[in-house]
């Protein structure tokens, strides 16, 4: 199923602001397409527990990713037929955590940190 629009979770939200703000960046979905790249190198598990709202921030698809380079990647790294626009969706709030994470506990703590990884 392809999605028009994706969203963040209420956690996610808060977490992409305050990484907005932190790395001085314009615009939220600059802050998650950087989380997935992260979370696509760093392997992260895609699993959604118990049905979780997705009601923070909203994306829609074609602005998010017009080029449909992060769908191509999710679904080569997780080796998907379908349900790419789902997984991206999930890997969008996993992501953003992961990297707020990291951030707030000072494994990551440039932009530079961030996207190489050390």
């Amino acid at each position: 199923m392809s999605l028009a629009n994706v969203a963040l979770t209420e956690p996610a939200t808060v977490a992409c602001v305050r990484l907005q703000e932190r790395l001085g960046l314009r615009e939220k979905q600059d802050v998650v397409r950087l989380c997935v790249a992260v979370g696509l190198r760093e392997r992260l598990t895609i699993e959604e527990p118990d049905p979780v709202p997705y009601d923070g921030s909203n994306f829609q698809i074609n602005g998010l990713d017009p080029d449909g380079e992060l769908r191509r990647l999710v679904r080569r790294r997780y080796s998907l037929e379908e349900g790419i626009d789902e997984t991206l969706r999930i890997l969008m709030s996993a992501s953003v955590l992961y990297v707020a994470d990291a951030v707030d506990h000072s494994r990551f703590q440039t932009l530079e940190d961030i996207i190489l990884g050390d």
